[in-house]
Order: C-alpha cells, then structure tokens, then sequence
C-alpha cells in the first residue's frame, strides 16, 4: 500500500510540474494579453499529459524513492504477465513522448506566429522516431528487469529460468538454417496466397522505409537487432519462464506463442495467412530454448528472420 500511495503521489507531482511549465511556456510565446483560454487549457492538458508519461517511466524504472520492489526475486506466471504488460507500458509511454512534444512545439509555434503548425506523424521520419523511441526505451527497461531477477535466474536454462547463458557455434548454425525455412515458408505462402500490394504500402512499416536514407541505419537496427533480442527476452525468457514454473514446458510454449502471435495482429490482420510464419517462428523459437537451454541461438534465428523478411521484400510484393 505505501509503494501505490508513493507511486500515486510521484505521477501527481510529474503531472503538475508538466503542466505548469507547459503553461508557462505558453504564456512566454504568447504576445502580451493574446493568450486564449482555449489555448491554456491546451498547455495545461499537453504539459500534465507529458509530465505523467514522464513520472510513469520513472516508476517503471524504478527510479523514485519510496517505490522500488524490495525481497528476493522470484518468476512464476502472475508475474510474469505483469512484467510483459509493464513492458508494453514502457513502451506506449515511449512512444507517446514523441507525440506530445511536437503537438507541444506546434502550439507553442502557433502562439508565435497566429497560424496553427500541427506535425504530421503520417511522415516516415515521425514514425521512425516513435518506433525507434519504444524499443530503445524497452530495451533499457529490460536490463534493469534482468538485474532485478538476478543472475542465478537469468542464466538458470531450465524450462523455469530465462535461459540467458551462452550457446555453442553449431547450435546458432541451426538457428540459421531454421530462419531460412521459415523465410522461404512465408515466400511460398505469398506465392500460394498473393496478398493485396496496396494495403501492404500502407502499414507503417512500408513507410517507415520509404524516409529518408540517413535515418534508416538506426530503424534497422531497431527492427531487425534490438526488436527480435526484446520480444525473445520478454516471450521466450520472462513469460516462457513464468508460465513453465506453474504450467509446464508444453503449456508455456502453446501461451507464449498465441500471445506472441497476438501482439503482432495488427501488423497480420490485413493478411491472416501472415500469422502462420509468426506462430510458427514463435513455436521453433521455444523448441530451440528446451532443447538446448538458452535463448540466444532463438534471438539469432529471430534477427536472421526479420533481416531476412526485409531483404526478400521486392519479392513479396
């Protein structure tokens, strides 16, 4: 109870101090006297909207006083679960930051100027920037949930631990030629099941690549190294984990997969067949984690599978 009355008051006090020095900011772009109450209760909103995604990364961190977790650490299904959804709150407040403060620097333009300045986040390099935030954001959080699982956890490679321990050189061989099974299972299903190009170019990941080229190195870093290391990590680590300390191998490998099939419906739903490659990358991925203790050779089949995907583009379409 006192770790949620402290937290409560930490995303209050951000939220105030948001709201505050976005107000003032506002006032200090506005001309003397032309200050509309429309335009303050923007500022208000926008600035305790930007201090709480603030406070809550914070908390999420566990950064601030009176909130950290204390006792030993321990991974069974509840909290396993809870880890995952912390992690997708790390990331929708990261990801939320690169949307407010552009809105933010728009307003504060308008006042100058008299004309309304909105980002458009339809832009590649504004969704480049959101991508890139949350998963760098995700990342760093995940190194801190590891420490505080400690080592003995991490590297334990039973159905139990998250399996974070080396593996040997014909184990990631393995790894790779799975990947490529995998790539040319999705290019025949796209042979067999031809789907329609247009809705293809339009996801945000088909202009996410059409921006500008300086930025693309750090977007494909982002989706093919660090995305595959934080899904295998959360889903093949934290949850497989969890979920095997009460449920066993076979019932972890069956949930975590369905879950991480579902976490990638919105990028599927405009081609179902396209769910079949991620559950079964998902399943192999956690064959690979019992069969031979460790999740590193599943991040090298999950990099060489996304890098893969993205080469073989020109062919899919």
């Amino acid at each position: 109870m006192r770790r949620a009355l402290a937290a409560l008051g930490w995303a209050a006090l951000f939220a105030a101090i948001g709201a505050v020095l976005c107000f003032a900011a506002g006032d200090l772009a506005a001309d003397p006297g032309h200050y509309p109450l429309k335009m303050q209760l923007y500022f208000l909103g926008l600035g305790a909207a930007e201090g709480l995604a603030l406070g809550l990364l914070a908390l999420c961190f566990g950064g601030l006083p009176g909130t950290r977790a204390t006792g030993p650490a321990w991974l069974g299904p509840l909290r396993a679960i809870w880890l995952l959804l912390l992690a997708g709150l790390v990331m929708g407040l990261a990801t939320l930051l690169p949307v407010l403060l552009p809105l933010d620097a728009g307003l504060l333009q308008s006042l100058h100027t008299g004309r309304v300045h909105l980002p458009d986040f339809h832009k590649p390099l504004s969704l480049m920037e959101i991508v890139i935030s949350g998963e760098l954001a995700v990342a760093l959080w995940l190194v801190g949930a590891l420490r505080r699982l400690g080592p003995a956890l991490a590297q334990d490679g039973s159905p139990a631990g998250l399996a974070w321990r080396p593996a040997r050189g014909q184990d990631y061989a393995l790894a790779l030629i799975l990947a490529l099974a995998v790539i040319l299972l999705v290019l025949g299903i796209f042979h067999l099941l031809p789907p329609d190009p247009a809705k293809l170019q339009s996801l945000p990941s088909a202009r996410m690549l059409s921006g500008p080229l300086w930025a693309l190195p750090a977007l494909l870093l982002a989706i093919c190294v660090l995305a595959p290391i934080v899904e295998e990590i959360l889903f093949r680590g934290i949850l497989f984990a969890g979920l095997a300390s009460r449920l066993g191998p076979v019932w972890a490998a069956l949930l975590s997969s369905l879950l991480f099939a579902a976490l990638h419906a919105p990028e599927k739903l405009h081609y179902p067949p396209g769910f079949v490659d991620v559950t079964l990358l998902a399943l192999i991925n956690c064959g690979l984690r019992l069969r031979l203790g460790s999740i590193r050779p599943g991040i090298a089949l999950h990099i060489a599978y996304n890098t893969g995907l993205l080469l073989a583009a020109p062919l899919l379409h």
